[in-house]
């Protein structure tokens, strides 16, 4: 529970920075001091489970999203969704099926909103000041990564920094996976109910 309310507090703070860039200094260090401290947090956790595990490198491979998350923290909000979830679908596994199915399926959209989340607050911190920007304001952000990440790409706005750019390729990459899991799940809790209902 304190790793995954840490989590919370660093988008808090991090969409703070992003969303009111011209806060008052005290305010804009404080904000900063929640996402260091936050993220200090998360390497400490880290550094002690993998002193404590037996083989450091089946550790290493079995949880590298965890690496990830410190080389990209704005990604550490994901850190809530896979806590909360690993433990309710370990408890439900031996329930129904469409149980199970539907709760991967809710987990994968909460994944994927956060993921969209994240990736709109990154683009606007990157493209806001662009010269010949397109993304000026969050609602631009929050068009842009849902017309990528559904793979639409109307094209009206998109980014033009190479942060920009980087935000874009990975949420294409990381988007589309989501998105096919929330489909798979969906899909696959509804032919579960249909073949319950025929039994």
């Amino acid at each position: 529970m304190p790793l995954i309310l840490a989590s919370l507090v660093f988008l808090a703070a991090f969409a703070t920075l992003t969303l009111v860039p011209g806060m008052p200094f005290p305010a804009r260090v404080a904000s900063w001091a929640v996402l260091l401290g936050m993220w200090t947090l998360f390497a400490v956790d880290v550094a002690v489970r993998l002193a404590l595990a037996p083989n450091h490198m089946s550790f290493l491979r079995r949880h590298w999203l965890s690496l990830v998350f410190l080389v990209v923290p704005t990604l550490c909000p994901l850190r809530a969704v896979g806590m909360i979830s690993r433990g309710s679908i370990n408890r439900r596994r031996r329930g129904p099926s469409f149980r199970f199915q539907a709760q991967v399926a809710a987990y994968a959209t909460l994944t994927t909103l956060l993921y969209g989340l994240t990736s709109a607050l990154l683009v606007l911190g990157a493209e806001r000041g662009a010269h010949r920007g397109t993304i000026r304001t969050f609602g631009d952000a929050a068009w842009w990564t849902i017309s990528t990440i559904t793979t639409v790409g109307f094209g009206d706005v998109y980014p033009v920094t190479w942060r920009g750019r980087w935000v874009g390729g990975l949420l294409m990459l990381g988007g589309v996976g989501l998105l096919g899991v929330v489909t798979a799940s969906f899909a696959s809790w509804f032919v579960s109910r249909f073949d319950d209902s025929r039994d």
